[in-house]
């Protein structure tokens, strides 16, 4: 797979599992907290798949760039519906894991080195014990 193949199914893939939560939140009236679980634990899932996505950390690097970068403009923009702002933004505290979340992978990517025990299980407590601790 090519590198900007793989970018795109990355983000892609966290682009859709927001605007899903968005839309189930619409529809379903889920909790402001379960729906930022929902896509914590989506992205989690998607962060651990990148090894067999990638090869070199660069595209990751970018990739977790990129998921920030739409983050930050879901919370601070007026372009975009008020539900989808409100997939991560509809809790009461600003811990910023929003932004730490990428950012972690984007640090643990390159330190483990290309082995899988290294990256998933790392990836895995932040993505399931983190959103369990909530």
């Amino acid at each position: 797979m090519s590198a900007e193949y793989g970018i795109s199914v990355a983000v892609g893939f966290v682009s859709v599992l927001m605007c899903l939560v968005a839309q189930l939140r619409r529809y379903i009236e889920v909790d402001p907290e379960v729906a930022r679980k929902m896509v914590h634990v989506g992205s989690g899932l998607m962060a651990m798949a990148l090894p067999w996505i990638f090869t070199s950390a660069t595209p990751v690097l970018v990739a977790c760039a990129i998921c920030a970068a739409l983050v930050a403009v879901c919370g601070h923009t007026t372009l975009l519906p008020a539900r989808l702002k409100q997939v991560l933004g509809g809790v009461e505290r600003r811990a910023g894991g929003e932004y730490y979340f990428p950012l972690a992978i984007a640090i643990l990517f390159p330190l483990s080195r290309g082995d899988l025990a290294l990256y998933v299980i790392p990836v895995a407590i932040l993505s399931f014990a983190d959103t369990a601790a909530a």
